[in-house]
């Protein structure tokens, strides 16, 4: 299915139909035969914490922290999530947010000094060649 962005270029792939508080469109490619992307179709997902089958997101990105609030936000709220199991689920989802968000900004300062690192070769390198002309 073909669909057309804002500047007329034809998109080869159905485009998620989610449209955010904002108003926006979501703008991910949909998963095939779905009418949402992968995100959207596991927040909109209606298994809740207390459902036998349920099992929590793995906890490694944003976006599935923000999928296991929703889906724990939706337990409690529906009252089928028990506040002590609550407690302990969002205790979890606490402590890999904060992980996640360590481990990003370590990312960030390992490419910072690899970018560092390639300026500094690159400026030896920039000084070593009039030396070798001469």
């Amino acid at each position: 299915m073909s669909e057309e962005t804002e500047n007329s270029n034809p998109v080869l792939y159905k485009l998620c139909e989610h449209i955010k508080d904002n108003n926006v469109h979501c703008g991910q490619p949909a998963l095939n035969s779905e009418r949402y992307c992968r995100f959207h179709l596991r927040v909109r997902t209606t298994v809740s914490p207390e459902d036998q089958m349920y099992e929590l997101p793995i906890l490694e990105t944003e976006q599935s922290v923000q999928i296991a609030l929703q889906h724990v936000t939706r337990g409690i709220l529906s009252g089928r999530l028990s506040e002590r199991k609550a407690k302990v689920v969002m205790s979890a989802i606490k402590t890999a947010a904060q992980l996640i968000r360590q481990a990003n900004c370590n990312r960030q300062k390992e490419e910072l000094l690899q970018e560092i690192a390639v300026e500094l070769r690159g400026r030896r390198a920039a000084e070593a060649e009039p030396a070798r002309t001469m």
